[in-house]
């Protein structure tokens, strides 16, 4: 049950995720939408490979000093649903930051 939570949670997130910076356009000039949509995606893109690379390894401990950190079984539901609200803090606040300066 636990288990069928996190993935429901993990889903519902996704399109939450991806129709912020939607919202966030209509806070820029008409001009500058689109160069601020690739901005937003961009940095999606280059968080979610930080999380992986860093965070991932960082919250679930994998790997020792002496090894390379290796993704293990618990890439699951779990990181799922911490990539999701990561990814979410994190367009968040790219629109803001953005929107801020326009």
């Amino acid at each position: 049950m636990k288990i069928n939570f996190s993935l429901l949670c993990a889903v519902l997130m996704v399109p939450m995720i991806f129709f912020v910076p939607i919202l966030y356009t209509q806070a820029f000039p008409k001009q500058q939408t689109e160069k601020h949509l690739v901005e937003m995606i961009l940095a999606l893109l280059i968080g979610i490979l930080c999380w992986l690379f860093f965070g991932y390894f960082e919250s679930f401990q994998v790997g020792t000093q002496n090894t390379l950190p290796v993704i293990s079984r618990s890439f699951g539901p779990t990181m799922f649903v911490q990539l999701d609200f990561f990814l979410y803090a994190l367009v968040m606040f790219t629109g803001t930051a953005i929107a801020k300066h326009s």
